[in-house]
C-alpha cells in the first residue's frame, strides 16, 4: 500500500517538476503572458457566480450612487453659502 502511494506522489511530483521546469524555462516575456492569462482565468472562473448578483444590485448601486452625489453636492453647495 505505501509503495503504491509513493509511486503516485512521486508521478504527481514529477508532473509538477516537468511543469515548473518548462514554466521558468520560458523568456521572461512569454512567462508573464502566461500567468497574465492564468490570473485573469481565475479571476474570470470567480467572477461568474457574482455575475447574476451584480445585474441584480446594478440599479440599486445606481440609485445609491445618485443619491449620495445629490447629498455631497447639496452639502458643498451649504457650505459655500455659510462661507459667504
Amino acid at each position: 500500500m505505501l509503495r503504491i502511494q509513493r509511486e503516485v506522489l512521486n508521478g504527481f511530483f514529477s508532473e509538477i517538476f516537468d511543469e515548473f521546469v518548462e514554466f521558468i524555462s520560458c523568456p521572461q516575456h512569454t512567462l508573464r503572458t502566461k500567468v497574465q492569462v492564468e490570473i485573469e482565468s481565475i479571476f474570470g472562473d470567480l467572477m461568474e457566480p457574482i455575475e447574476p448578483i451584480k445585474d441584480l444590485l446594478g440599479p440599486f448601486l445606481e440609485i445609491y450612487d445618485l443619491v449620495f452625489d445629490t447629498i455631497k453636492a447639496i452639502k458643498e453647495a451649504y457650505q459655500t453659502l455659510k462661507d459667504s
